[in-house]
């Protein structure tokens, strides 16, 4: 009865997190799972049983990839060129 009403208060102070506070979902749902292995109710054979699919591996390179392509200081030598970082200040023209 305690692993009820503990697993309940769990995920109404999750969503109450993830509602009323400016942490990343991914900060409260890894401490809820923190909190429910700890507990006991929560075998640690079932809470990393996920990290083994390869969808979800795929999915975690992608965000990596993502990331890096939304930093324009690594993405702009892409953008706009090579040469804008040899020659900082001289257009290609004046080569």
């Amino acid at each position: 009865m305690f692993s009820i009403w503990l697993t309940l208060g769990v995920v109404f102070l999750a969503v109450l997190a993830m509602t009323l506070t400016r942490l990343g979902p991914d900060l409260i749902l890894l401490g809820c799972l923190t909190i429910l292995l700890v507990a006991g109710i929560v075998l640690v054979k079932a809470a990393v049983a996920g990290f083994s699919n390869e969808g979800l591996m795929t999915v975690g390179v992608l965000f990596v990839i993502a990331a890096g392509l939304s930093r324009p200081a690594r993405w702009g030598m892409w953008s706009r060129g090579f040469w804008a970082y040899r020659n900082p200040g001289r257009p290609p023209s004046c080569a």
